[in-house]
């Protein structure tokens, strides 16, 4: 076919919303996208996000979602956007500048500048909502609080993580117990598979 003709009509092959083998080639381009990602991080001048460091992540992506880690100095942003604009170039696929935003953490007010100046994104503001998730770089110390930030040396355990998550009413603190949410979560997913409900994800 491709494009030759075919009675009247030309036939062309493409690939529609929905195609059984979309999400193949999504994940085949998403993981070219990373390869390039890990090269840029190679270079001498890239530096980690402090938080991702010792897992050397650079990249987290969910769908048509798509995080990008680095630290806050102008030259590690500028090749992260390099290597992010060898892959637009090359797949045909780009970024929604209009729905695209840039965090910022314990950045000075004249590199922040900069860096805005440079890559013309706007500046986003915490809590960043990811996939119904609230991030919120505060939010990330809470274990420290807790227990202490060295798990080598001792330190006082106020409570049990049990203890923790109780209500407050009941002396805890209210955290949110994360494996019974994901439990609670999964069982979510399965009901709207079986119940073959009209979202995107059962989809």
């Amino acid at each position: 076919m491709n494009g030759r003709l075919q009675g009247s009509f030309a036939a062309r092959k493409g690939l529609r919303q929905g195609d059984p083998i979309s999400p193949l080639l999504f994940v085949l381009v998403m993981e070219y996208l990373t390869r390039l990602l890990n090269q840029v991080a190679q270079h001498r001048e890239f530096q980690f996000h402090p938080m991702c460091k010792n897992l050397q992540l650079v990249n987290l992506c969910f769908a048509d979602d798509l995080i990008l880690f680095c630290k806050g100095t102008f030259r590690s942003v500028n090749l992260l956007m390099e290597g992010f604009l060898k892959f637009s170039q090359s797949s045909r696929q780009s970024a929604n500048l209009t729905k695209s935003h840039i965090y910022f953490g314990g950045v000075g007010a004249d590199v922040k500048n900069n860096i805005l100046s440079s890559i013309v994104i706007e500046e986003g503001h915490f809590p960043l909502n990811y996939l119904g998730v609230k991030l919120k770089p505060t939010r990330w110390i809470c274990c420290n609080f807790l227990w202490g930030a060295n798990g080598h040396c001792s330190k006082f355990h106020c409570s049990s993580w049990s203890q923790v998550c109780l209500p407050k009413s009941l002396g805890g603190l209210g955290f949110k117990e994360g494996c019974n949410w994901n439990k609670v979560l999964l069982a979510k997913f399965i009901w709207a598979v079986s119940s073959k409900q009209d979202v995107l994800w059962e989809k």
